[in-house]
């Protein structure tokens, strides 16, 4: 036997012995639940498990439980008492656990829902400190199962399951959430509020970044409900988090900004639809401002000649360039439809610990300071996508559950199409890749364009990038824009001369990089 995870003696070999010669069968609806391979022991004080699934050389076994006993010291959702053991079952060496008996959480969940509600509460804080300290610090989830949780005799809550799986995004929790709801009939409206309560407070403890709240909203906004109880307990969750994340956008801007309550930050800041973009009429698709102004005036000058008044901006209107505010209060004055991108949301939360190349956390840390209340108060309202009529207007890319990370280019564009398919989105609209690109699914067959004048073919599923309006990277320094026509269904790639040495002397006289100047010039 190898020490306990707390490190000291606390199961004898003689109470493994005994344990060992007490088997348990596994079923469903009982005390103890697994997985076939798993042998298991249980007296009235000692559980213990044998992997008879994995079967070791003489060399590799004590290796192997040190290995298990090793990474659980590490993750401390384990009882400390939990003692790896390897021992000779037949001719083969087997490793295996042994810890106190605790009680199986998918039992004492039901007297809970209808016990106290600070008992509740105590539960469900123990249960999301235990699954997000796990995911934030090791990129790893926890089974979601109750039945591999237990609590001891003090209600204090380990993990049981011996093996971590790999991090989904809060998918894996939010289809979770939907199997509590089917596997307890008595789970309640009240418990809801419990649960959206101890879950924002956990997240935003282990994660610090809101926007996580609007990654969960929308995995739970899209869970599909079996009766009328799952509609309405669904239908609750998301109304609960669209309100939490409302009251923290509000709460952002109060105390980073100083600013009284506006509820139309909040209101705003979750997408959903534009019916303003069904109107008939051409639309302009603009993404990747990136702060640059004679930029973006160029390309708001050229839709003022052609009549063009309708615009949907994907996401990015700040980071790498010189003119933040500049660009946000032209975008204002137009009224023009915005998502929120990667570095729009970085330059108010400060978030940069995902997709960001040591430039851009440069250009952020940077664009942070310099940005005017109003700015900030801008960029913290957008959503993070909009659902326009029959077409998704995102920075990223569909499949993101983040919104704006993902990218849509030669190796996942597939992925993006299927989800299109597969969620009934004829037009996904999004930026991020900087390059202007059409992927189409036409009967079957997929197809690729990245110029001129593109038909999105009727019972065709596209992915439409318009480019970047400030920082192109197709090796042409022109900023880029696309114009949607719906009657006809064809996009439109344009590109327009600017005054690029303007943005790039201003770049210079502020003391940005010389490597990110230059890759202006470079169209890169």
């Amino acid at each position: 036997m190898l020490p306990s995870l707390g490190g000291a003696i606390l199961i004898t070999e003689q109470q493994l012995r005994d344990v060992l010669n007490c088997p348990v069968a596994l079923a469903r609806n009982s005390e103890f639940l697994g997985r076939p391979a798993t042998q298991l022991f249980a007296d009235d004080h000692l559980v213990a498990k044998l992997r008879s699934d994995f079967v070791f050389r003489p060399v590799d076994v004590e290796r192997k439980a040190q290995a298990a006993r090793a990474q659980e010291i590490t993750v401390a959702v384990y009882h400390p008492s939990k003692t790896w053991f390897y021992l000779r079952d037949g001719d083969d060496l087997v490793i295996g656990s042994v810890m106190p008996k605790l009680e199986p959480l998918h039992l004492a969940f039901e007297r809970m829902l209808s016990g106290p509600e600070c008992d509740l509460v105590s539960l469900l804080r123990q249960w999301f400190r235990l699954y997000f300290s796990v995911a934030a610090q090791h990129k790893k989830r926890l089974d979601e199962g109750l039945s591999n949780f237990g609590l001891d005799e003090n209600g204090r809550l380990y993990y049981l399951d011996d093996d971590l799986y790999a991090w989904y995004d809060f998918t894996a929790f939010s289809c979770m959430f939907a199997v509590w709801c089917r596997q307890y009939p008595t789970i309640s409206e009240d418990f809801c509020r419990v649960l959206i309560r101890c879950l924002v407070e956990q997240l935003l403890e282990h994660f610090a970044s809101p926007h996580l709240l609007r990654v969960v909203y929308g995995q739970v906004r899209d869970l599909d409900a079996y009766n009328d109880r799952e509609r309405r307990l669904f239908s609750l969750v998301v109304e609960l988090l669209a309100a939490e994340i409302k009251r923290f956008n509000t709460t952002l801007i109060k105390s980073d900004l100083g600013l009284v309550d506006d509820a139309s930050v909040a209101d705003s800041s979750l997408g959903g639809e534009d019916p303003s973009c069904n109107e008939p009429g051409i639309m302009a698709v603009l993404a990747d401002v990136h702060a640059n102004a004679p930029a973006l005036e160029a390309v708001l000058a050229e839709l003022d000649r052609l009549g063009v008044k309708k615009i949907l901006l994907l996401g990015d209107v700040v980071g790498y360039g010189p003119h933040p505010n500049e660009c946000i209060e032209l975008i204002q004055a137009r009224s023009c439809l915005t998502v929120q991108g990667n570095h729009d949301y970085a330059a108010v939360s400060g978030d940069v610990h995902r997709g960001f190349s040591k430039m851009a956390r440069w250009a952020i840390e940077w664009t942070q300071p310099r940005l005017s209340i109003e700015s900030k108060q801008f960029l913290s309202s957008l959503p993070p996508q909009l659902r326009i009529g029959s077409w998704l207007a995102v920075h990223g890319a569909p499949i993101d559950k983040h919104f704006f990370y993902a990218y849509v280019y030669q190796m996942t564009y597939q992925a993006n199409l299927d989800w299109l398919q597969s969620h009934e989105v004829p037009i996904a609209f999004h930026g991020h890749s900087h390059t202007q690109s059409v992927y189409q699914r036409f009967r079957r067959e997929d197809y690729h364009f990245k110029e001129g004048d593109v038909q999105l073919r009727e019972s065709s599923w596209s992915l439409v990038c318009p480019g970047s309006v400030g920082q192109p990277r197709c090796g042409d320094w022109r900023a880029e824009f696309a114009l949607f026509d719906p009657a006809s269904a064809s996009v439109k790639f344009r590109k327009l001369k600017y005054d690029l040495q303007y943005t790039m002397t201003d770049m210079r006289q502020l003391g940005f990089p010389s490597a990110l100047v230059d890759r202006y010039a470079d169209g890169k």
